[in-house]
């Protein structure tokens, strides 16, 4: 990812690449993407801002190998919620169902 920021950052292409990895995860029926985030604070915010969370389940070989890097993980969402959630907005309504 790296060197992906060095020439590209800003584009907008490592949230494209994120995006393909979440629909990927969802079409084999993953329940969520893990990441090990490297140190950078820059890198981390990115992750946070797609969505991601501090990981429930912490790789411990992944720990021991990288020991400053944040943990992550997104939830992938099934493709019905994803369409429930669409209708919901067209009517106005929030996730909950509520106005």
């Amino acid at each position: 990812m790296y060197e992906l920021l060095k020439y590209a950052g800003g584009r907008g292409i490592g949230k494209k690449l994120f995006n393909l990895c979440k629909e990927k995860a969802r079409e084999i029926g993953s329940k969520k993407v893990y990441i090990s985030a490297n140190d950078s604070e820059a890198t981390q915010q990115f992750y946070l801002g797609l969505g991601c969370k501090d990981a429930v389940e912490i790789n411990q070989k992944m720990l021991d190998e990288e020991p400053h890097d944040r943990q992550v993980e997104y939830i992938v969402k099934s493709q019905s919620w994803d369409r429930k959630r669409v209708q919901d907005r067209k009517k106005g309504l929030d996730n909950k169902g509520e106005i």
